[in-house]
C-alpha cells in the first residue's frame, strides 16, 4: 500500500493553552501525547483522555448500609448484615405460586423453606369427634360418686357415640367404663341425656369396678376421683360416616378362662376407642358358625365374674377374660348360657382419630 503520512499541527500543552483552533480542527498535544479537538472559540481546545486515564483509579472511603441492611457506613473494614425485618415483598423474587386463597392446600416446599407450588386439595370430610382428655373435673364438677358431668362437645348433633374411660392419675392403668343399671351395687357411668351441644354423664354411686389380669373381680373397686378412677376421659363421636381414622384389628384370639389377652396395636398412642367381638367357630345355644357377638362387660353382681373387660395402653389392647362368658341363649332368649370358650374366638379392634 502507498506510504502515506498524515501529520497534524502540534504543540506543547503550554502552547495549546493560548491557541484557538478552527472548528473541527484536531491538533496533537506533545506534552500529554493526546489529541485536542477545537471548536473555533475555546482556547486550548478540548483535550481527549487517553485509555490509561479513562479507566480511572482511587480509593473507596465509605460504604453505606442502605435500605434493609445494617452495619454501615464502613470506612475501613466491617460486615454488612440483613437487618431485622429488612427483607420485605419488594426484596423477594416472585415464585411460580399464584397469589390467592387455597382450600385443603397441597404445598411444595424447597430446601430453603420457600413455597414453590400450591394447589387446592380435596380434604376428607371426617366425622367430627371430641375428647375431654384425662380430667379430674369436668365443667367445674368434681369426679365424685353420684355426680352428673356435663360435657360440652359442640358437635351440633345429639346423634353421638359416647365412650368413657377411667384411669389412675398417671394413666398407668386404663379401663373402659360401661353403663350401669339402677341398684345398690352399681358401678361405672351412664349417659342420662344428650343434646346437640352436651352429653350428661351420671357417675355411679359406688365408683367403678374392674377385673384384674387374672380374671378376678373381688376387691377391685374404687370410688370416682381416687385410685384407678382418679381420672376420666370421655370420647364423643358424631354418628356419621367415619372419616380419617387409624384402625387396628387383631387376628382371632383363643379364649381361656381367668386369663388376659394382650395384642400390640401399633397406633402410636392410646387409642380413642377399643372394642372386641366374639366369633362363633362351633355352633351352640342357637348361634351358627360365623356369628359375631360384641364382647360383654364383666358381671360383677355374681360370685363368679363372667364376661370380657377391655383395657388399652399406648402400645396394647388387653382383654381380661372372666371365669366364663355368659350370653343370652339364642334358642331361648329367656335364658342365659355360659359359652364353651373353645367354640369361640375373640377379635380386638382399636381406633385413633387423626
Amino acid at each position: 500500500m502507498p506510504n502515506i503520512q498524515v501529520k497534524l499541527r502540534r504543540g506543547t500543552a503550554t502552547e495549546h493553552n493560548t491557541f484557538t483552533g478552527a472548528e473541527g480542527e484536531v491538533t496533537v498535544d506533545t506534552t500529554n501525547d493526546t489529541l485536542r479537538v477545537h471548536n473555533g472559540s475555546t482556547a486550548g481546545g478540548i483535550r481527549l483522555a487517553k485509555l490509561s486515564e479513562a479507566g480511572g483509579s482511587g480509593t473507596v472511603t465509605s460504604v453505606g448500609s442502605g435500605t434493609g441492611l445494617t452495619g454501615g457506613p464502613i470506612t475501613t473494614s466491617g460486615t454488612l448484615s440483613i437487618a431485622d425485618d429488612g427483607v420485605g415483598p419488594d426484596q423477594l423474587a416472585n415464585t411460580a405460586v399464584s397469589p390467592g386463597s387455597y382450600t385443603n392446600t397441597n404445598l411444595t416446599v424447597d430446601a430453603q423453606g420457600r413455597i414453590t407450588a400450591a394447589s387446592n386439595g380435596s380434604g376428607a370430610a371426617g366425622t367430627p369427634n371430641y375428647s375431654t382428655g384425662w380430667q379430674s373435673t369436668i365443667g367445674g364438677t368434681a369426679l365424685l360418686n353420684g355426680n352428673t358431668l356435663t360435657i360440652n362437645h359442640q358437635l351440633g348433633t345429639d346423634n353421638v357415640i359416647v365412650t368413657v374411660y377411667a384411669s389412675d392419675a398417671t394413666q398407668t392403668a386404663i379401663y373402659r367404663v360401661d353403663g350401669f343399671t339402677t341398684g345398690t351395687s352399681d358401678y361405672g357411668a351412664d349417659v342420662v341425656d344428650v343434646d346437640s351441644n352436651n352429653v350428661y354423664l351420671q357417675l355411679a354411686q359406688n365408683g367403678i369396678s374392674w377385673m384384674d389380669s387374672n380374671g378376678n373381680y373381688s376387691g377391685n373397686t374404687n370410688n370416682w376421683g381416687s385410685g384407678n378412677a382418679a381420672r376420666i376421659k370421655v370420647v364423643i363421636s358424631a354418628s356419621a360416616t367415619v372419616g380419617a381414622v387409624s384402625k387396628f384389628t387383631s387376628t382371632e384370639q383363643t379364649l381361656t378362662a381367668s386369663s388376659a389377652i394382650s395384642v400390640s396395636h401399633g397406633l402410636g398412642g392410646v387409642p380413642d376407642l377399643a372394642s372386641g367381638h366374639l366369633v362363633c367357630k362351633t355352633a351352640e345355644f342357637g348361634y351358627s358358625v360365623g356369628d359375631l357377638i360384641e364382647v360383654l362387660s364383666i358381671d360383677t353382681q355374681s360370685a363368679s365374674e363372667r364376661g370380657v373387660l377391655l383395657r388399652k395402653s399406648s402400645t396394647q389392647v388387653i382383654a381380661s377374660i372372666g371365669q366364663g362368658i355368659e350370653v343370652p341363649n339364642n334358642s331361648n332368649l329367656s335364658n342365659t348360657s355360659s359359652l364353651t370358650l373353645s367354640n369361640w374366638r375373640l377379635v380386638l379392634t382399636a381406633l385413633t382419630f387423626s
